[in-house]
């Protein structure tokens, strides 16, 4: 390995992607449970924040080093270059911020399905309530015929977690308590809806985000967050996953649930 090569795996290790990376990594390779997938997750969404608040200080403070310093007399040419990075910078830290949150949204969704899965997989009384649940043969066949690993999954693999009123109402069919109180399940649907808009929409609010959540926004702009908020946000969505993880603990008397 020549000293190029060196050098850019050494500067990879402290990079925000890397570690995102090695996080993905770890998760796919080891036999997690779902509230130990969704902290690694929600770890992942609060190092891409975190490094968004990097990027957001570093390139003014790299312009007004450049500036105090000492310079030859036409450096236009430098400070237009300069120019250009800042607002690459700030692009980048926008980029950050809103994956840091798609990520923890995303984070929640896998919980949602992974828990309700591994809990039928791992209690008859609850798989007996889907007796008349439809599986594809051909879902059967990729199995290897034997569902006896798959069939948590195989049962709640066409459920859309998207969309948090089918995840209260099978929540509360399959275990019997509210997953969500009214005012958690509206701030968890606006923020679903800020991941939607993101991902689907550019960052662009549309007439259907506006008139769904009420956020006081046009159609037509684009979505921004103070850095507080967006933490706020992945908060609210690691408080929410957590209090439904210990309520299942004590109700089922399952413990948790090996991927």
């Amino acid at each position: 390995m020549n000293q190029i090569e060196q050098t850019t795996e050494m500067e990879d290790v402290y990079t925000a992607e890397y570690l995102v990376k090695g996080i993905d990594q770890c998760i796919a390779g080891n036999p997690f449970t779902p509230i130990q997938n969704f902290e690694f997750n929600i770890l992942k969404a609060k190092i891409l924040h975190a490094t968004a608040q990097e990027v957001s200080t570093l390139w003014p403070k790299i312009h007004k080093r450049i500036i105090k310093c000492e310079r030859p007399k036409d450096i236009s040419s430098l400070l237009d270059a300069l120019s250009k990075l800042i607002k690459t910078g700030s692009a980048t830290y926008h980029a950050y911020t809103e994956q840091a949150l798609v990520s923890a949204v995303s984070a929640s969704e896998v919980y949602f399905k992974d828990r309700l899965a591994y809990a039928i997989q791992n209690d008859n009384r609850l798989l007996n309530r889907f007796l008349n649940k439809k599986i594809k043969v051909k879902r059967i066949l990729d199995a290897g015929m034997d569902l006896s690993e798959d069939i948590g999954i195989l049962i709640v693999e066409n459920t859309n977690f998207q969309i948090l009123d089918d995840v209260k109402n099978e929540y509360e069919r399959v275990f019997g308590f509210e997953p969500f109180t009214k005012e958690e399940l509206k701030k968890l649907k606006d923020i679903f809806a800020i991941r939607h808009v993101i991902v689907h929409k550019s960052g662009i609010a549309d007439h259907l985000f506006v008139s769904e959540t009420g956020l006081d926004y046009k159609v037509g702009n684009r979505l921004f967050f103070e850095r507080d908020e967006i933490l706020q946000m992945i908060g609210f969505i690691e408080k929410i996953v957590t209090k439904i993880d210990s309520t299942l603990n004590e109700k089922l008397g399952l413990g948790e649930l090996t991927l």
